[in-house]
């Protein structure tokens, strides 16, 4: 086929779809010529007009069935035909405006939640960095139990000199760079105000290929040794208008800090956010102005790109040879025990084209678990909607059999009832975007702090709309087969009217047993995560939390060297110890939920007994959380520098390294180097504490006299227990600390609050499938009334036959319940086996419960046979008003 004659056929393909009515016109002008020639042709053979057009129109074979064959020929009926069925689609669901605005909100209820939690799962583990060729980059982790010492940030993998051996050694990559996580105050002075800050090696921006906005972005000559003194800084997009205005002289301007102000260089793109999934970096800043370099402090991520043709594999088997050469040149000055380890480790190597994010590890799970629970409540809804379709069907069956006895096809008669339900889905689909976008920019404040905010860049994609459009497409075929396969089978019938019906009652009730089943499946996973956000706070964290606030106040190391920072920080005691109303106040390294933690190996005659979570506090710190004293003394302002060393430790300490008798047993803190560490005497056992987790199970702790301790930080934590409020002890405390010395910075922390966001992942799981769960219950109740008032209606004569014979409006109310009944029994049944399967999933989840539990079973099961009984009840005792004669007239 020559070019010429295909742009023929396609222009003809095109002006028949597109101009449809002008060739129509032309087709019947064609047509009639045609027959008007045939006519001439016999009246000149003395046939007369009448005869003469009847044969003419028997020699062309029917003008419809011929202008149909020559539509065909144009290659396009099939579009034509969808066409005239979306027409037709429309035009039915306007007649209709109730069962269009149900079958719409229930879609867009469904899909929306599904598209809603995919789009988050979309922002944190799918989409790709917003950097050139995003797949070339791949994250270094380390195996093994080897790291002993300081751990910090949420992407602690390497220590700086580890980073600096693989840069140096590597040959795989393209280039290799490192990151970690920080805070940068903005506020230098009074109530601190941080913001996230990134800590970046020279050579990043350039890895990422990201290029400035504005000025220029961090080189290798920024990161050398020495910096810390003047440091340069890139800001980001947001908070250059935030914080600036968007002012285009910010270049050369020095940012706020509680020390020597960075000088800001640069503003990266606006759809830049860093590489850390979950977190918008504000402020990027050399790592030499860290001052950060131990080896055995371990808060750097390694991020390299590959080389053009180097893949995953071949990466890591080359870093896995060079990794004992450098182990060997990085090992932090330990004992044998924890330098064998040490050199034990390996490395692996992982895509991250996505990013990084712990944030991911912790939300990846119940996210998947969130959007199966959402694809329930989307078949709830599509079954709804299918029995909604259903019964339209069944009464066009009258038109759809005249169709098919004129003629029509069967499969004509399918594509037009799909294309409804495509139709129905599509605008349910539009209507579900809006409410997955305002459900997925709802979900971030859900686990974000005032501290720890979270970012997620949920703007849709196009696997966001590709997403939609298969559920959309999926559930269209789910909702629509079976109406599309009754109304193929529909034929004409005289003096049916009962059997009609009744037809398809059957297949409505077991769609209706199914949403029974699915719908318990929901209740009991929603109760099983609602009681476990329950026990979770029910939880004995060990301190009477309520009113009690820790206030964290920030020291600059520059004016307040260590040798003067004890004598401030004696003095800012006084202040704060004093202040009016307070109770009882004490100073601490970390609080119960606090994020920071140490957990020193534990040594008891002369043997290693294994580790233990440890504290720093100050006398009066006990009495302050409300923890009691279940043995011996607190500390006093006797355990000072030069006393000997004592501590306190809690009730499962003592019972595991001392059986439980431990006043006056001594225990020694190893040090990483081999040394002789640090002895302590036992003067008091407490009551437990949570740590870190509030699912911990007896957590070990001991704590040590916050004065003895031979460093001090530059942060002075408090906690304070007063009489007023939250909010005067804070304005009392700033008062404080800025009449000590205006240039402090402070933060403020409230205890409960604290603990509460240690139930963050808990409380998303408990509000969203509670949601969930009542909105598939009240779907599953709708499915039911529709159901049975249909059946009553069906069922009309026979009952109007029953109580002229003398049946009680009680028995028929019963007939009707009963038969209820089985539909529900049937759905427990088999949802309670789903069920139970289910809890198996979620049981890692679960806390305080089994996966079986069989108390949150009975609720669930006891909750959806009393709202099931109460919509079948309303229709029930409708039947019961039927007149006799009337239904028995009808038949």
């Amino acid at each position: 086929m020559t070019l010429d004659r295909l742009v023929h056929i396609v222009r003809l393909r095109l002006r028949s779809l597109f101009a449809g009515a002008s060739a129509d016109r032309e087709l019947d002008e064609e047509l009639r010529y045609h027959v008007e020639r045939l006519v001439d042709e016999h009246i000149a053979r003395g046939v007369s007009p009448h005869e003469a057009r009847m044969l003419a129109l028997r020699a062309i074979g029917g003008v419809e069935q011929r202008k149909e064959e020559m539509r065909d020929a144009r290659g396009v009926s099939l579009l034509e035909h969808v066409v005239q069925d979306v027409r037709l689609a429309l035009r039915q669901l306007r007649k209709q405006p109730a069962f269009a605005a149900t079958a719409i909100l229930s879609l867009a209820l469904g899909i929306g939640a599904n598209t809603a939690i995919f789009q988050l799962l979309n922002a944190l583990s799918l989409r790709p960095l917003p950097v050139p060729a995003p797949h070339e980059l791949v994250e270094l982790r380390l195996t093994g139990e080897g790291r002993d010492g300081s751990h910090n940030g949420r992407n602690r993998q390497v220590s700086l000199p580890q980073y600096q051996a693989f840069a140096e050694r590597q040959d795989v990559f393209a280039s290799l760079f490192a990151f970690g996580d920080t805070r940068y105050n903005l506020s230098p002075t009074g109530e601190v105000r941080h913001v996230d800050g990134v800590w970046v090696s020279g050579n990043a921006f350039e890895t990422l290929g990201v290029r400035p906005l504005l000025g220029r972005l961090i080189a290798p000559q920024d990161d050398q040794p020495g910096c810390q003194a003047a440091p340069v800084a890139v800001i980001s997009y947001a908070l250059w208008q935030g914080e600036f205005g968007g002012r285009s002289d910010i270049i050369g301007r020095k940012l706020p800090s509680t020390g020597i102000g960075a000088t800001i260089i640069g503003v990266t793109p606006r759809e830049f956010f860093g590489i850390e999934v979950g977190r918008q970096f504000a402020v990027a800043l050399p790592i030499c102005a860290s001052g950060l370099g131990r080896r055995d402090h371990w808060w750097l991520a390694a991020v390299g790109r590959l080389k053009p043709g180097a893949t995953t594999g071949q990466a890591q088997a080359r870093l896995q040879q060079l990794m004992p050469a450098i182990q060997q040149t990085t090992m932090p000055d330990y004992r044998p025990e924890l330098a064998d380890a040490y050199l034990k480790m390996g490395v692996e190597v992982v895509d991250a084209s996505s990013g990084l994010s712990p944030l991911r590890r912790s939300y990846q799970r119940p996210l998947w678990i969130l959007l199966a629970i959402s694809a329930l409540v989307l078949l709830i809804a599509a079954i709804n909607l299918a029995n909604l379709l259903l019964a339209r069907a069944i009464a066009r069956r009258d038109e759809f059999a005249v169709r098919l006895a004129l003629g029509g096809s069967p499969v004509r008669v399918l594509q037009q009832v799909l294309t409804e339900s495509l139709v129905i889905a599509a605008l349910g689909s539009v209507a579900a975007m809006g409410v997955a976008m305002a459900a997925a920019r709802s979900i971030p404040p859900l686990i974000s702090t005032p501290v720890d905010r979270i970012h997620l860049d949920v703007s849709p994609d196009w696997r966001l709309f590709g997403f939609t459009a298969a559920a959309a497409i999926v559930t269209a075929l789910i909702v629509g087969s079976g109406p599309a396969l009754r109304a193929t089978r529909a034929s004409l019938r005289v003096g049916t009217r009962g059997a009609s019906a009744n037809d398809g009652l059957g297949l409505r009730r077991a769609l209706v047993a199914m949403q029974i089943a699915v719908t318990l499946v929901l209740l009991f996973g929603g109760l099983l995560f609602v009681r476990t956000f329950q026990n979770l706070s029910a939880v004995d964290v060990g301190v009477h939390g309520r009113g009690v606030v820790a206030p964290v106040v920030f020291f600059n190391a520059r004016i307040y060297p260590e040798e003067r920072r004890r004598q401030a920080y004696r003095a800012l005691d006084e202040r704060i110890f004093n202040l009016a109303g307070v109770h009882s106040a004490a100073a601490a390294y970390t609080t119960p939920m606090g994020g920071s933690s140490w957990d020193p190996d534990i040594e008891t005659d002369r043997q290693l007994k294994g580790s233990s979570n440890a504290n720093r506090v100050g006398p009066r710190y006990f009495e302050t959380l409300g923890t009691p004293f279940v043995a011996g003394r607190d500390f006093t302002d006797a355990d000072r520098p030069g006393s000997p060393l004592v501590a306190i430790v809690n009730r499962s300490f003592a019972a595991r390294f001392f059986d439980g008798d431990a006043i006056g047993r001594r225990f020694r803190i190893l040090a990483d180097g081999g040394g002789p560490g640090r002895e302590y005497a036992i003067v008091g056992v407490v009551a437990d504490q949570k740590y870190q987790d509030l699912r911990e199970a007896n957590s070990l702790i001991f704590f040590t006299a916050l004065a003895q301790h031979p460093s001090l930080e530059t942060t002075r934590r408090y906690v304070i227990r007063s009489a007023g409020t939250s909010r005067d002890t804070i304005a009392a405390v700033g008062a404080a600390v800025t009449a000590f010395d205006p240039g402090l910075a402070v933060r403020y922390d409230v205890l409960d609050t604290q603990i509460r966001d240690g139930m963050l992942q808990e409380r998303l799981m408990a509000r969203l499938s509670a949601l969930f769960s009542g909105v598939a219950l009240v779907l599953a109740v709708v499915g039911l009334y529709g159901v049975v008032s249909y059946s009553v209606a069906s069922r009309r004569g026979e009952i109007g036959v029953r109580m002229a014979l003398g049946a009680t409006r009680s028995r028929v109310v019963r007939m009707i319940l009963a038969d209820t009944s089985r539909m529900v029994c049937a759905g427990i049944v088999a949802g309670s086996l789903v069920a139970l399967l289910a809890g198996r999933a979620v049981g890692a989840m679960l806390f305080g419960l089994q996966p079986n539990d069989p108390a949150t079973l009975s609720i669930a099961i006891g909750a959806l046979v009393l709202t099931a009984l109460l919509a079948a009840l309303w229709p029930a005792q409708r039947a019961t008003g039927i007149d006799s004669v009337a239904a028995l007239r009808e038949q």
